[in-house]
């Protein structure tokens, strides 16, 4: 199963986004009459940026554990599920070779769910649930499978993932049948009911049904993008049967390696067959324990947030007392651990020889130092902005269309969805290609157009419609909000800072940073219709973050040089955005995280937007934003920014990897 693959099962505009130009109609509008200075200096002689703050997500442990016979007896040329196969009931009894007799695997998972509970009495604020997948092979799998798992929770059928004191009750079950079956080595090993053979397929496969399972309630939820699985293979890494093991098998049998099917040879083929058949039943298929057939199913897992395309897994490989494996099962062609090494060296990779468990989830870390530092800033006026022609246009309501544009075509220029059922701003329903769509219901698309999970201002039906991404806040990585390309013009899909539509020298970038469209040349553009502002950087400082920890942010003298401002027609209407569909207050979006819309009556808004990265895990982008109201009246200029009051949006970033 190559679940890579398996990701083309999602819907197309979840995965396929076509670059798309949203060019406004435009409209020659004048300055405004009153063109006066407000002048307004910070009392800060510098402005530092705050440390982004940041909701975690919901977390999930993952354990699949061995529960096979060599946890708690050494193996032997004629063991191969604790008995031997020749002569069923006795066995090798080989203690000084057993790989976890004293049950520390089972142990350290306990102790690390303890302390897990214990920080959550003392205050730790979680979405933990944890699924555990113990294995074994043959028919004790099949016995485990329906006479253990289901009868200790019926659900775990339909959810494997579970609180934290079910699971310690789960664990404290398994630890029952270790010990139970370390009774059993010491006397008949062939009546345990519990451990067997090594085949870790059937639990990988398991694991791989349950976490998309629990994947696709949290993608229901809209909190999947900010999920994190940490899944922890605890084995020795060595499978039985193998094909060589079923060749030994038949040899003392006195049924030579020729009667493997497709061979001819002495014995008859009622034996042959007999003899197959019940060792399969017995220990399990040995072309599960093929070791890239295993090493394939735990690539499976690794590449689940690609079937939905957001959340994080990291995968840990335990492996039990290594000083107890024989040196030739520990190498890379007979240890499936080994060998993933070598196929995922990025990995953790750790010894387990104690009851302590050898790596912390993310949640119980302390994280590493963080830097902040800022990649982009802009100030807005998205109601008052150069349009297509070159010159300064009034959009009121903030919707990408102009108020005249509005007026001639019937829209509302003090709404911004007001055609149809409000599906679509009206800038995108306007479009030709885009009208019949958005004139109907989001019953009739099947999303719900309230629901905005990454903060761009575009919703779950507009995102549909225009086949970008619903879980990216800038999905080409150009630093401009996906929400307000389309209201000023830009490129969904392409990076507009590469891009030069104008043909003026200046990337597109440049044009959004002024406050205006891609299309006029730039230098032509009267330059008191750009917005301007001078940046210098003053330094760097310490602050603590929420959680108490260390991070940097960097200090900026940002003056606005130039704003201009309109009188608007008045206050807009828009509507409600949740970032998930329980649209609970706490989803609800305001309109300050939001990166357009209206302003109130006889003002104008200053958005600021400042993207930043930390230096140390540039893995995503936050996004800060706050804005300044001013007098429609009044042009700011000479305006000092004061970086500390932003705040974090709820913009959900994945830096591009084109980026």
């Amino acid at each position: 199963m190559n679940l890579k693959k398996s990701s083309g099962l999602l819907l197309a505009w979840l995965l396929v986004f076509y670059s798309i130009v949203l060019a406004s109609n435009c409209s020659k509008v004048r300055l405004a009459q009153s063109f006066r200075s407000e002048v307004t200096k910070s009392e800060l002689k510098s402005s530092y940026f705050k440390p982004p703050t940041e909701t975690r997500g919901p977390q999930r442990l993952v354990f699949i554990v061995d529960m096979s016979h060599s946890m708690v007896n050494g193996t032997c040329p004629t063991d191969i599920d604790g008995a031997s196969p020749s002569n069923p009931g006795s066995s090798c009894q080989n203690f000084a070779w057993a790989r976890d007799r004293d049950g520390h695997r089972l142990e350290s998972i306990k102790n690390l769910l303890l302390e897990t509970e214990r920080a959550i009495a003392d205050g730790l604020d979680i979405d933990l649930k944890i699924a555990i997948f113990p294995f074994t092979g043959g028919f004790k799998q099949i016995q485990r499978d329906l006479n253990w798992d289901v009868s200790f929770y019926p659900l775990r059928q339909y959810n494997y993932f579970l609180p934290v004191n079910e699971s310690l009750r789960y664990i404290d079950v398994l630890l029952n049948q270790h010990n139970m079956s370390v009774k059993e080595s010491s006397t008949n090993p062939i009546t345990d009911p519990f451990m067997g053979t090594s085949v870790p397929a059937k639990a990988l496969d398991k694991a791989i049904e349950k976490t998309l399972f629990d994947m696709n309630s949290l993608k229901e939820e809209g909190t999947l993008d900010s999920a994190l699985y940490e899944v922890y293979l605890v084995s020795d890494g060595v499978p039985s049967p193998t094909i060589e093991d079923f060749e030994v098998t038949m040899n003392l049998l006195n049924c030579p390696s020729a009667c493997m099917p497709g061979e001819s040879g002495t014995c008859s083929p009622q034996i042959c067959i007999s003899a197959l058949s019940e060792m399969r039943q017995n220990w399990g298929e040995p072309e599960n324990n093929e070791l890239e057939v295993v090493v394939s199913k735990i690539d499976s897992i690794k590449s689940l947030p690609l079937f939905y395309g957001e959340g994080q897994l990291r995968f840990s490989f335990l492996q039990i007392h290594p000083d107890r494996i024989e040196s030739e099962r520990n190498k890379p062609e007979n240890n499936f651990i080994k060998m993933a090494n070598s196929f995922f060296p990025q990995d953790a990779y750790a010894n387990l020889v104690s009851d302590d468990f050898p790596t912390k989830p993310n949640f119980l870390m302390k994280k590493d130092f963080e830097s902040f530092q800022m990649t982009a800033f802009y100030a807005l006026n998205v109601n008052y902005r150069v349009g297509d022609n070159g010159q300064l246009i009034v959009d009121s309501d903030g919707d990408g269309l102009d108020d005249e544009t509005e007026i001639k075509l019937g829209t509302d220029p003090l709404n911004s969805h007001s055609l149809g059922h409000g599906v679509c701003l009206d800038s995108i329903a306007v479009k030709p290609e885009y009208r019949d769509i958005c004139l109907l219901s989001a019953e009739a698309l099947q999303c719900d157009s309230e629901i905005d999970i990454d903060a761009d201002g575009l919703s779950e039906c507009e995102e549909m419609i225009l086949r970008s991404n619903p879980l990216d806040y800038d999905q080409d990585g150009d630093s401009i909000p996906d929400g307000l390309e389309v209201i000023y013009g830009f490129f969904l899909n392409e990076n507009d800072s590469r891009l030069d539509t104008s043909g003026d020298n200046s990337s597109n970038v440049v044009h959004f940073g002024s406050n205006a469209s891609p299309y006029p040349h730039h230098q032509s553009i009267d330059r008191s219709a750009l917005v301007s502002f001078v940046k210098k950087l003053l330094g760097r400082e310490l602050f603590t973050n929420e959680g108490g920890q260390l991070a940097q942010t960097e200090g900026y003298q940002i003056e606005i040089t130039n704003f201009p401002v309109a009188k608007l027609r008045g206050e807009s209407i828009h509507p409600k955005r949740y970032r998930d569909r329980q649209k609970s207050e706490t989803s609800l979006i305001g309109p300050m995280q939001l990166p357009f819309g209206g302003a109130p009556i006889n003002k104008n808004r200053v958005r600021l937007f400042a993207r930043v990265v930390d230096i140390n895990n540039p893995t995503k982008a936050r996004w800060l934003t706050s804005w300044h109201e001013t007098s429609s009246g009044e042009s700011i200029r000479n305006f000092l920014v004061d970086l500390s009051l932003l705040e974090t949006t709820f913009a959900r970033d994945g830096i591009n990897a084109g980026e």
